[in-house]
């Protein structure tokens, strides 16, 4: 347990943060003019930069944030808890645990009318906040609870320990119970490919079909009935396509095989289907919106990093500047009892980087005192709403600590 003297806390924190209940998510901008969040306590920047704080800890109305390490300092010493609500994405094979907690927490933040931000959890369902959440598809999260749902413990087992693929696995949880388990017989005698468990999926499904000789399989469904009475009629019903150019798409086409008209040299048909997008699997439609996103996300990446390139630019380079302050705040700030201060702004601003020089007084006469901070962050009525015009707020530290954590360098000028 950390000291009570500790340079992190504040007289003020025990009011917000006593007692408190903190929810675990990934962090994201609540808009595009409060685009990050401080730790409560070090400071330390949330946001989507590189060298940002990309999740930690948040109070349900996400108004308070903490990162990792001094959540663990002072969870003890304020009595937080932590709610379980893991938003990163560790892929598919601890995919439908992390959805099982995750979809438990969040229904009882729904049941408790709490809030998330970003996120509606009183209206539609909870399925699509998780996708969102976990940065996943929808289908993929159908996935996940089919296999939570329906598949058995021993093939959960093997999906967990890494034996058994996701898409295998998925495959197998829309088997029956019984048939799951004849299927984990010949899994023990050599494992299964997911061509083998769909060839097997296949096999009993024909056999079902076959159980009866010379029985009709009906639906249960009577509008199931209707659909298939209808779609046997337009079968009868022979329609004409029509074909108008010289280019052929009936190789391509799915209905190549039932069409009566295919030529070599089609151009646009009003009956034509693509064979290979009306034929995708769940898991390619899965894969196509992944790499999508993986696009978007390189994108804005290098975006980011141009920006980044565009802020270091030989022209943008530190500041030193001088700033008057009592020799009574000059003495907390150099026990490093004082972490930030709030400031009024000046027609250079401030920003990441930039030292400042602080000078000493007392009785409007300077005590000689003088040392030299780095600004380790910044923010002003631009970046939060909470801060009023005309003033700042900044992270401060000794510029000897900044270049120890590689924050700024000196090079030679001591």
């Amino acid at each position: 347990m950390v000291n009570k003297n500790d340079w992190r806390l504040s007289r003020w924190q025990e009011e917000y943060l006593f007692g408190k209940t903190l929810i675990k998510v990934d962090f994201k901008p609540f808009s595009l003019n409060w685009d990050h969040e401080h730790c409560e306590f070090c400071w330390k920047k949330f946001g989507l930069g590189q060298n940002d704080l990309h999740f930690g800890y948040c109070t349900t109305d996400l108004k308070y944030w903490i990162c990792k390490d001094c959540f663990h300092d002072f969870k003890e010493m304020f009595q937080m808890l932590r709610e379980e609500v893991d938003a990163l994405a560790r892929g598919a094979e601890e995919g439908e645990g992390e959805e099982k907690r995750l979809k438990e927490s969040l229904q009882y933040m729904k049941d408790n009318g709490l809030t998330l931000q970003g996120y509606k959890l009183d209206s539609g369902r909870l399925r699509d906040v998780i996708a969102s959440i976990m940065n996943m598809t929808g289908t993929k999260i159908a996935q996940i609870e089919s296999i939570n749902k329906h598949l058995i413990p021993e093939f959960s087992a093997e999906l967990k320990e890494g034996r058994l693929t996701f898409s295998a696995a998925y495959e197998i949880s829309g088997m029956a119970e019984d048939k799951q388990m004849e299927l984990l017989e010949k899994y023990k005698e050599g494992g299964l490919s997911l061509k083998e468990v769909k060839q097997a999926k296949k096999e009993i499904e024909e056999a079902e079909k076959a159980e009866i000789p010379g029985q009709m399989n009906l639906p249960e469904d009577p509008e199931e009935w209707e659909q298939e009475e209808a779609e046997e009629e337009q079968e009868e019903e022979w329609q004409q396509a029509h074909p108008e150019s010289i280019t052929s798409l009936c190789y391509s086409c799915q209905r190549y095989s039932e069409c009566n008209v295919k030529t070599g040299t089609c151009q646009d048909c009003d009956r034509y289907v693509d064979k290979a997008e009306a034929e995708k699997t769940p898991e390619q439609r899965y894969d196509e919106e992944q790499a999508a996103i993986d696009r978007e996300t390189a994108k804005k990446l290098t975006e980011m990093e141009q920006e980044e390139k565009m802020k270091n630019l030989p022209s943008d380079e530190k500041k030193a500047r001088m700033m008057r302050v009592s020799a009574e705040l000059f003495k907390d700030i150099k026990e490093g009892k004082i972490r930030h201060m709030i400031v009024k702004e000046d027609q250079a601003g401030y920003r990441e980087k930039d030292i400042l020089t602080l000078l000493a007084f007392r009785d409007g006469r300077s005590t000689g005192e003088q040392m030299r901070v780095c600004i380790t962050c910044a923010d002003d009525a631009q970046t939060s709403s909470a801060i009023i015009e005309g003033y700042a707020v900044i992270g401060i530290m000794d510029v000897y600590d900044a270049e120890a954590l590689g924050l700024i360098d000196l090079g030679d000028e001591d």
